[in-house]
This record gives C-alpha cells, structure tokens and sequence, in this order.
C-alpha cells in the first residue's frame, strides 16, 4: 500500500489550538501534557504524576504547601486538610 504524499506529509494550519477536547469533558494539552480530567484534577501524562500549577502553590517553612487551586492543604507528614470544610482528606 502506497501512501498518497499529500497524506505522509500534512502539516497542520497555522493557529490550530493545541488543546484535545473529550466527550466526558476532559482534555488534554499537547504543548504541555498535561491532562486535565472532567473533575477538574490535572495529570501529567509524560510522568502519570498529578500535576500542580506551580502559580498555585504557596510553600512553607515546614515543607507543608497549599494548594490554593483546589484549596488543600498539605502537611509535611502526607496529611491533606480540605481548607473550606477544615476535613481531613483520605486516600
């Protein structure tokens, strides 16, 4: 089977957004890789790690950091405090 040229050498428009959009709402973005799921949560897909925008991050002395994006809080010792309802998160 022979490939037509036209076919094996597209290149896309200029200004085609970057971003893939799933049924279930979700997306990912191609730039970056990272995965945003419908619940709002971000993966990375390169490492399969969660992903944190690091705008969103205010670290502490202690090692703890909050997450202001999704407002939780997360202790030094792996503890994660829910800051709207001060509930302890469990995985």
């Amino acid at each position: 089977m022979k490939l037509n040229p036209v076919h094996a050498n597209f290149t896309p428009p200029k200004g085609l957004e970057p971003v893939i959009y799933f049924g279930d709402g979700s997306s990912i973005d191609t730039t970056s890789n990272i995965m945003t799921m419908s619940n709002g949560k971000q993966i990375d897909t390169t490492t399969g790690l969660e992903y944190h925008d690091p705008k969103s991050i205010v670290s502490m002395a202690n090692g703890a950091y909050l997450d202001t994006q999704n407002n939780i809080l997360h202790m030094s010792d792996g503890t994660q405090v829910d800051t709207i309802t001060g509930l302890k998160i469990t995985v």
